[in-house]
């Protein structure tokens, strides 16, 4: 279960695209199309992609109350293959507890499991959950003589 961190988030890099969206009725759907855009340009498969729909659904699940200013701030990472959204700021303790939204106890599981990291950064007072995804690693195959 990620901890907040107590270490301020890395800068700011020019590749990184923010967006500050409403924290009302609109922050779904643009947070599920923002995720669902960077996971296609990373190639991930339709699998994967559902994957990242479900997390951004969760994360949007919570509404305005858990953003204090009234605004979900995002930042967004492309990697080769991957990306990581940062979204905040959320209330102190709004971080953890939009991970423990993520559990589904009938099935003793998380949505966190879908991605590749999820963490509580706190910065100022506030908390900023942090959640990278990446196509799974290409299996090595070995070949027995």
């Amino acid at each position: 279960t990620p901890q907040p961190s107590d270490k301020t988030p890395s800068v700011p890099v020019a590749d990184e695209a923010r967006i500050a969206i409403p924290a009302g009725e609109m922050l779904a759907p643009i947070l599920s199309r923002v995720v669902s855009m960077f996971a296609a340009r990373a190639d991930f498969s339709v699998d994967k992609l559902s994957d990242a729909v479900l997390l951004s659904d969760a994360i949007s699940a919570h509404g305005p109350q858990s953003f204090p200013e009234g605004t979900a701030k995002l930042a967004i990472r492309e990697e080769d293959g991957a990306f990581a959204i940062r979204v905040g700021p959320l209330e102190e303790g709004g971080g953890q507890r939009l991970v423990e939204g993520m559990r589904i106890p009938m099935l003793d599981a998380s949505l966190e499991d879908l991605a590749d990291e999820v963490r509580v950064e706190t910065v100022e007072g506030a908390d900023h959950l942090v959640v990278r995804l990446a196509q799974p690693a290409e299996a090595e195959t070995e070949f027995v003589e």
